[in-house]
């Protein structure tokens, strides 16, 4: 059985934390509800915390399926600048590779996994925002909200090509044991 990983846990939760903090936003915007409104009704105390932990936890899980589903189909390779090790160069990496390689292997791959999934909600929220909530705003707005979309869009995709990088040079090098 595999450790509990602090690490891979946070990137889960964060995963599922951007959309549904992008969706109240949008769902406030709109006009359906007033969060603030709600907020200042409920008390904050450690059960609604968790409850929203546990919440963003499992959209999370979703997410990194659907981010695992299409990296698999086409986007890590699009991601990437390098091609993925091959199963010889894998079996070896397993074979040789000491223990904290595997663990820093690991990390390496948990947050690559939240940058992709974070660059698929940002994508996915922008064009909805695009689509829903654009006649809402001044011109001047819509200017700043694409400006910051795109700035953000590509640092994600940046930070994910270096992280999918790195994963892949890491299983690709020839250990000798040290």
């Amino acid at each position: 059985m595999k450790d509990f990983d602090f690490s891979e846990f946070f990137c889960e939760i964060v995963s599922g934390l951007v959309p549904m903090v992008l969706l109240l936003i949008g769902i406030h915007f709109k006009g359906i509800i007033d969060f603030f409104e709600i907020m200042s009704q409920y008390e904050v105390n450690v059960g609604i915390v968790t409850i929203f932990i546990v919440f963003a936890y499992i959209i999370g899980l979703v997410i990194d399926a659907i981010g695992l589903s299409l990296g698999e189909k086409f986007l890590d390779e699009w991601i990437a600048s390098r091609s993925a090790p091959t199963y010889s160069e894998i079996n070896r990496f397993s074979i040789k590779a000491p223990e904290r390689i595997f663990i820093y292997r690991e990390k390496q791959w948990a947050f690559y996994s939240l940058y992709r999934n974070l660059f698929i909600t940002l994508s996915v929220f922008t064009i909805l925002m695009w689509i829903f909530l654009f006649k809402e705003f001044s011109m001047c707005t819509k200017i700043v909200l694409t400006i910051v979309s795109f700035v953000i869009n590509m640092s994600l995709a940046y930070a994910s090509r270096v992280l999918i990088n790195l994963y892949y040079k890491i299983t690709s090098t020839n250990y000798t044991g040290t």
